[in-house]
């Protein structure tokens, strides 16, 4: 008996809990970047302790988490 799997793809942007402050600081501009510049972007972010510490206050909105969970 096979079984079907159904996938819904949604941005990761939509799960995360952040503020306005950490988007407009810490967030590469709205650009779809390379995997190699992404890599390169966010090393500086997470190497700088100014933005680190800001970006690990970034979270999971649960509550839309739990909505797709059946």
């Amino acid at each position: 008996m096979s079984q079907t799997l159904n996938v819904l793809s949604i941005d990761f942007d939509y799960f995360q809990k952040v503020s306005k402050d950490v988007l407009m600081n810490c967030y590469p501009a709205r650009l779809d970047l390379s995997t190699e510049l992404s890599i390169f972007t966010w090393s500086g972010y997470y190497n700088n302790p100014n933005s680190a510490k800001e970006l690990q206050t970034v979270g999971i909105l649960e509550d839309e988490l739990n909505h797709l969970k059946i």
